[in-house]
């Protein structure tokens, strides 16, 4: 699971799996932004849209917390 695997890269101090999860992070909080851009676009989002909407925005908290936690274990001591 991506939990396993980044926890595994953070204890061991894996600087290229560091980066690559930040890289994919990245990416994924950009395909985020722009689901929740798409369902909100319209004049009046629908019930299911703003629902849509909110799910993207809790897996976009999820990518701010990873960020978070790579930033930490990238600078850490």
């Amino acid at each position: 699971s991506v939990r396993l695997q980044l926890d595994a890269a953070i204890e061991e101090r894996d600087h290229d799996a560091l980066r690559e999860w930040r890289a994919w992070a990245d990416a994924a909080r950009t395909e985020r932004l722009a689901a929740i851009a798409a369902r909100l676009a319209g004049p009046a989002p629908t019930p299911d849209d703003r629902r849509a909407a909110r799910v993207e925005l809790n897996a976009l908290r999820y990518l701010e917390r990873m960020a978070e936690q790579l930033a930490a274990a990238e600078t850490g001591p």
